[in-house]
């Protein structure tokens, strides 16, 4: 409820709203239009008065009705505006889901595999299913990759070898996945790696040779380690650690302290804000604040350089920053650094917008994005086939854009 007051609705407003549920067409499989549960995320639209008259809610919400996203943003699937004396304007906001469920798009990443499927209802329609979650670990990918998981805990050859089918990276997939974070055998893997592959300076480290920790590998494993709910003391020299390596410019670099590097990487630098973004989510608090301000420097750092940019020069640093890959691993592109920055609440900021016209440009004509490039390596298998229309990419670019750009994708309709 808004209304240029507050508060919450009276017994005569109540009693209005029982006649426009009557009224409305959007009900339920129980025949009752309701407000639809509150989801993870706070979407709520705040309208004043004038604005509400200004944007003729009504018309606006039955003209876009057959659309990919509703009008205002949050989406506003069944909105009501009239007016109750004494001259007070309510509005009336019965889902909060940013997408269109019955367009072809989103059936199209519904027939994908579980954990697809998952992560739409999550990000993309605000409803958690854990029946659905809770399916990833028996079935598609996530089972597949279980069955390759060795007696000894790990895959591959071990800890990081060979790379893409190593246990790190093997983890790094089934967090991706999304799949149930207290699954057993994958905790006992977490926890044998912080247990035997700690380094001195405190990262893991893969090597016997190279006494110094990598940067990138450390970021990544705090992610996954904190998604899988590793205890907080097993933690705490993973945080010690990157806290000593970050550069001066804010960012991380897997070389500084190695060989030596007077400049931040994205690459290395995302790996780290990742980590950082799953430790804050999973409720750790060591050295959380520290962390907080390193991500804030991390996440400018990445901004001076528009995402893809040289900031001394504007031409672009790599091209491959601009190819869509999945799965990323520690490879640094536009499409998974705007993800996390969508995942960390970052507002529109004009340094996004060389990066979103990008994505936007890489659109297929029937809505797709497309796998347009694949890290060279052994796998365990292909998700998806280079060229191809892919769903992770679409489903990352519709959250993406869900979030910083919803008007880009009012005009998609049902054929």
């Amino acid at each position: 409820w808004v209304s240029r007051r507050g508060g919450k609705p009276g017994k005569r407003q109540q009693a209005s709203l029982t006649k426009l549920h009557e009224a409305t067409d959007h009900k339920d499989r129980a025949g009752r239009c309701q407000p639809a549960p509150q989801p993870a995320r706070d979407h709520h639209t705040l309208l004043t008065e004038q604005q509400a008259q200004e944007k003729n809610l009504l018309m606006l919400f039955y003209s876009h009705r057959r659309g990919l996203v509703n009008p205002l943003g949050p989406v506003v699937r069944c909105a009501i505006a009239w007016r109750l004396p004494p001259r007070r304007k309510f509005i009336i906001i019965f889902s909060m889901s940013p997408f269109n469920p019955d367009h072809p798009l989103l059936a199209w990443l519904l027939e994908g595999d579980v954990a697809i499927q998952y992560q739409v209802w999550r990000d993309l329609l605000d409803e958690t299913r854990p029946e659905l979650q809770a399916r990833i670990a028996t079935e598609g990918w996530g089972a597949h990759f279980l069955r390759l998981r060795r007696p000894d805990g790990h895959w591959g050859q071990g800890f990081y070898r060979p790379k893409w089918t190593s246990t790190h990276y093997t983890l790094l997939d089934l967090k991706q996945l999304a799949i149930t974070p207290d699954h057993p055998a994958i905790r006992a893997s977490v926890e044998e790696i912080a247990a035997t592959r700690k380094a001195a300076d405190g990262g893991v480290n893969p090597s016997d040779a190279i006494k110094q920790s990598d940067v990138c590998i450390n970021g990544m494993f705090l992610q996954y380690a904190a998604y899988f709910h590793l205890s907080p003391q097993a933690l705490r020299s993973i945080v010690d650690f990157l806290l000593e390596v970050q550069m001066p410019d804010g960012g991380f670099n897997c070389q500084s302290n190695r060989g030596g590097a007077g400049h931040s990487s994205l690459h290395s630098t995302l790996s780290v804000l990742e980590g950082i973004a799953e430790y804050a989510h999973n409720g750790y608090t060591y050295r959380l604040e520290e962390l907080q301000t390193v991500a804030e420097a991390g996440r400018a750092f990445i901004l001076q350089h528009r995402l893809f940019r040289s900031d001394r020069t504007g031409a672009v640093i790599d091209p491959r920053f601009l190819m869509l890959s999945y799965p990323s691993r520690w490879r640094y592109d536009i499409l998974r650094a705007l993800d996390y920055l969508r995942l960390v609440g970052q507002p529109d900021d004009s340094r996004l917008e060389d990066a979103l016209a990008a994505l936007l440009g890489k659109r297929r004509v029937d809505g797709t994005w497309p796998l347009q490039a694949r890290h060279p390596g052994q796998t365990h298998f292909e998700m998806e086939q280079p060229g191809r229309s892919s769903r992770w990419n679409t489903l990352r670019a519709l959250r993406v854009l869900g979030h910083f750009r919803p008007s880009a994708l009012l005009n998609e309709t049902l054929p």
